[in-house]
């Protein structure tokens, strides 16, 4: 096995590129966190980075206003913990209202086994917000806060679930006694991050508890909401044929990145009389605001694969080709060449791509070794030499554990892929294993007893989450070779899985929408 020698300063140049391609590449996506944690939504403003366009109801009137302005976000990385500052300058205009919050937060991160972390935020400096309405004004006067999270990365996308707690006291006026208002946050929160899209969902219940003060007039009262958001960013692909016929090509695809953001808010709330009070009936309000942002696009490279007109995996394999997850220009493409396990690798890597950091928490800078010295580059496989084609995506699958060898310290690049290897490197990407049946996995496939033990809970989950289905008879075909129109199909499932099917399940699960 050749052995490739590189100085400690190359090595971290070649790092430093790949972080920094990685956060050009994708630093348009959103973080959890972006969206701040008292149940509002936001969209981030594409000509200034950290500032977000944002939304969010309070009750604290006894009926709903709703608020939008900016929200500022400055984010720095010390140690073990993140430190972050929200900055909310709100308006009303129809209200004659206003908001100004500004919030300072620690994120403390604990890295545990097997790829999770936990995340438990709290406050640093005393908060501030104070909210004007219609000449009212409603000064925070303490803030308990508290929000845990886990999170389970996967080689190409990462889940997480949370919870928040708020507790808000307000005081009402600006002397005196003008009594003081109680608003209880309880929130829970699920989402992912991966390169084709994420997807965050929120819901918050709030409780709203006034009491009375000396000076006040009006009568206590209380009422309830519940507040969901669900926050996307996707992208998508579309072909767009040509105008003009003398041309060298006839179409191309074009890359839509969209973001956008949906509120849903119900509110019981006392129905107030004239000249003020709250009486016995209640009120009850429901609303959904969309948000969305200017979207992207860019155009892809054109493959050449007029030859594959009216083949019925056209599509999918141009769109591979023009995503370059497929090599070369396409014009000696063969869609009934089989597939071996070193192509599988090399066209997986790319579409199952690492999960995207935060823009705001990337490295700023590289730095190298003050001393030259080497590292040896070792194969971890018999049959895969470092020079080898196919070694960089290789090795990549093993790092990323997505993909291994065969056993004996062999990975038989040359061999065919069968239907259940491809199957399992899908749900090893995806994380989950879990969703099959244990302990004994099965499937609906008419020949799901000839599925290797080894593969049966990958293809119980992928059938499972609808990544694969049968013939038009019922059957898998777990141990056939697959061709490349047969890959071209089921990499294609997995991009749609992952930019779309993935996030449906999210967001109705939480929003009546």
């Amino acid at each position: 096995m050749m052995k490739i020698i590189l100085s400690a300063k190359e090595k971290a140049l070649i790092i430093f590129l790949v972080i920094l391609q990685v956060v050009l590449t994708v630093s348009c996506l959103s973080y959890e966190g972006d969206n701040g944690y008292d149940g509002g939504s936001a969209i981030e403003d594409e000509f200034k980075a950290g500032e977000y366009k944002y939304r969010e109801v309070c009750f604290i009137t006894g009926e709903p206003v709703v608020f939008e302005g900016t929200l500022t976000i400055k984010k720095t990385v010390k140690s073990d913990y993140i430190s972050a500052t929200y900055n909310y300058n709100l308006a009303n205009i129809e209200r004659d209202a206003t908001l100004v919050r500004v919030l300072v937060y620690n994120t403390k991160l604990e890295e545990k086994d097997f790829g999770q972390a936990i995340e438990n935020t709290y406050f640093t400096k005393k908060p501030t917000e104070v909210i004007k309405i219609n000449g009212n004004i409603y000064q925070l006067t303490d803030y308990t806060f508290t929000r845990s999270k886990v999170k389970d990365k996967q080689p190409a996308i990462d889940f997480y679930a949370g919870e928040t707690y708020g507790k808000k006291i307000y005081k009402v006026g600006t002397g005196g006694d003008g009594g003081r208002i109680t608003v209880e946050l309880t929130g829970k929160n699920y989402g992912y991050d991966q390169a084709w899209g994420n997807a965050w969902v929120n819901t918050t219940n709030i409780l709203i508890q006034t009491e009375n003060g000396t000076d006040s007039t009006a009568d206590a009262w209380g009422g309830t909401a519940v507040v969901n958001v669900s926050s996307n960013k996707t992208r998508e692909h579309k072909y767009i044929k040509n105008d003009p016929f003398q041309i060298s090509f006839e179409g191309g695809y074009i890359e839509t990145e969209k973001d956008y953001s949906i509120l849903e808010y119900t509110a019981k709330l006392p129905l107030f009389d004239s000249k003020g009070i709250s009486t016995d009936k209640m009120t009850e309000y429901h609303k959904v605001m969309e948000m969305e942002a200017s979207p992207s696009q860019k155009r892809l490279v054109v493959p050449d694969l007029t030859h594959l007109r009216g083949h019925w995996a056209e599509n999918e394999i141009k769109i591979l080709h023009s995503l370059e997850i497929f090599e070369g220009s396409g014009s000696s493409f063969d869609p009934n060449r089989y597939m071996t396990r070193a192509e599988l690798a090399t066209a997986f890597v790319k579409a199952a791509k690492t999960v995207p950091v935060d823009p705001s928490l990337a490295p700023k800078r590289a730095t190298t070794a003050s001393r030259r010295t080497t590292v040896v580059e070792t194969s971890p496989y018999i049959d895969v030499e470092v020079e080898d084609k196919y070694y960089k995506s290789i090795k990549e699958a093993l790092d990323r554990k997505i993909m291994f060898g065969t056993g004996s310290g062999y990975f038989e690049p040359n061999k065919r892929i069968t239907m259940a290897e491809v199957v399992a490197v899908m749900i090893r990407a995806l994380g989950l294993e879990s969703l099959a049946p244990n302990p004994t996995a099965v499937t609906t496939f008419k020949d799901n007893d000839e599925i290797p033990s080894y593969f049966r809970s990958y293809v119980s989950a992928a059938q499972r989450i609808g990544l694969i289905h049968g013939d038009e008879k019922g059957y898998f075909k777990p141990n056939s070779s697959i061709t490349y129109e047969r890959a071209a199909m089921l990499i294609y499932n997995f991009i749609e899985y992952m930019g779309k099917d993935i996030r449906e399940d999210y967001r109705e699960r939480v929003l009546d929408y």
